[in-house]
């Protein structure tokens, strides 16, 4: 929360994603399997939002070297973050500040439905369409605890095809476009399909651009 070293990069959704999250009482609160814009938002949405902790085993870790953009490992420690290992699972629950017994039925629970497919469903649900789901059995064992991170809404103006605002009545204001992060209508909603800042920016502000020099002629030369 106070290292800006460890913001906006690197994040750990993958391995929230292929692991379980808990709260303080070791508990599961959200389906992992949605992806990080779902987790981050059931971490917003707990009475303590920083009682969230990401559990996981020594495969996931070594498989997240390789598995994002900025790989949580080394970086996530290399930048000052914290990442706790124990070699059982007791040990980790106590030094994470999480509730041991809780947290030991959860893993049993989970370990039995992701590894063989047992037990009665989980509670919540696991999804496994986009993310495969890692039982936590290989020590040592890893905890890194969460905070939820805003790069950018998935609200804002409407515009058309052309990258002009659009007013109440769906029609363009003349001389208003709008680009990037500012428009909004193109994301997926609250659990996915998040496009990007960025994305908007460069397609969106270049057909604004070419929209506007249509409309108003080449800019004078320098």
């Amino acid at each position: 929360m106070t290292n800006e070293n460890l913001w906006p990069y690197p994040q750990v959704d993958l391995i929230c994603a292929t692991s379980i999250v808990v709260d303080g009482n070791g508990q599961r609160f959200t389906d992992e399997g949605l992806g990080g814009i779902s987790i981050a938002n059931a971490i917003a949405r707990l009475k303590k939002p920083l009682s969230a902790t990401a559990v996981f085993d020594s495969r996931v870790w070594e498989d997240a070297k390789t598995t994002d953009n900025v790989p949580p490992n080394p970086s996530l420690p290399d930048a000052g973050g914290t990442v706790i290992e124990a070699a059982t699972l007791r040990e980790l629950a106590d030094a994470a500040d999480i509730n041991s017994a809780g947290l030991s039925v959860t893993i049993a629970l989970y370990n039995e439905h992701v590894a063989y497919s047992a037990g009665d469903p989980l509670s919540p649900v696991r999804t496994q369409s986009t993310y495969g789901a890692q039982p936590i059995i290989d020590p040592p064992f890893y905890a890194v605890p969460l905070c939820s991170g805003i790069t950018v809404t998935s609200g804002g103006l409407s515009v058309n095809g052309k990258g002009q605002v659009m007013d109440a009545n769906d029609q363009p204001i003349t001389g208003l476009y709008a680009a990037g992060s500012t428009v909004g209508g193109i994301e997926g909603g609250p659990r996915a399909a998040y496009v990007g800042g960025l994305i908007k920016s460069f397609c969106i502000g270049l057909i604004a651009a070419e929209t506007i020099v249509s409309a108003y002629g080449s800019p004078a030369s320098v």
